[in-house]
């Protein structure tokens, strides 16, 4: 049976270099079983992918914009979500 990982990127994933390292092995050897791997951060598309590519992060999945976009590995977005006007109405100022 395939597992399904998620992890926040900011503060779990990445806290420090050291525990980069760490993760992107444990990561390496959990997708290399068949299971399945995703990254979320509330980063956008651009400004996160180039911290993907510098430390040559592998995954299946990415969450980004807070959750509102979800893409595959290939960068496909699978869906977006915005927040609807009835949304944004109800939205209170402090």
């Amino acid at each position: 049976m395939k597992k399904f990982l998620i992890s926040d990127y900011d503060g779990t994933f990445h806290t420090d270099d050291e525990s980069m390292k760490n993760n992107i092995e444990k990561v390496k050897e959990f997708r290399k079983n068949g299971n399945i791997f995703a990254i979320a951060t509330g980063r956008p598309f651009y400004d996160f992918t180039k911290l993907l590519d510098k430390f040559n992060i592998e995954y299946d999945y990415l969450i980004i914009n807070h959750g509102a976009t979800l893409l595959d590995k290939n960068h496909n977005i699978i869906n977006n979500y915005s927040i609807g006007n009835i949304a944004k109405e109800n939205v209170r100022s402090f």
